[in-house]
């Protein structure tokens, strides 16, 4: 086996060497740090982005909540209201059964009163006393019309 020295020559030459490489590599790394560096600063744009974009969502969904708040405090007043024609209906509106009652009180003396007047009108037309077409158009009048 021979053995080998190395001279300052060769010493020399593997050093500049390797300060070629390490230059090289350093360019190399200084350019991945410099793209690194884009990314970043891509990213940090994207998230100011995503942060403006958030608060404006973040206001409009207050805007939401308030004006929701507003149409619940709508709606109550229109419950309140409803209840309040609810209660006037159920006291102060009267109910068929007690309307019928109230004018059959009445409809019994009408219709009393409306044959006392067919039959005094017809006597009257019998005897001449009224035309045919008077005795006719007193017997149509209300509430109980006849024809003849």
């Amino acid at each position: 086996m021979e053995d080998k020295q190395l001279t300052n020559q060769d010493i020399a030459n593997k050093i500049d060497n390797l300060t070629v490489l390490f230059q090289k590599n350093s360019v190399e790394n200084q350019e991945y740090f410099i793209a690194i560096q884009q990314d970043i600063g891509d990213l940090g744009e994207r998230m100011t982005n995503v942060e403006t974009k958030l608060t404006g969502v973040e206001t409009r969904l207050t805007k939401v909540e308030t004006d929701l708040a507003s149409v619940k405090t709508d709606l109550t007043g229109v419950k309140t209201d409803l209840t309040d024609v609810k209660n006037t209906i159920a006291t102060q509106v009267v109910t068929k059964d007690y309307l019928d009652e109230k004018l059959d009180k009445f409809a019994v003396p009408i219709k009393t009163e409306d044959k006392k007047i067919n039959i005094l009108t017809n006597k009257l037309g019998a005897r001449n006393v009224l035309p045919a077409a008077d005795v006719a158009e007193v017997l149509s009048f209300e509430p109980f019309p006849k024809t003849v």
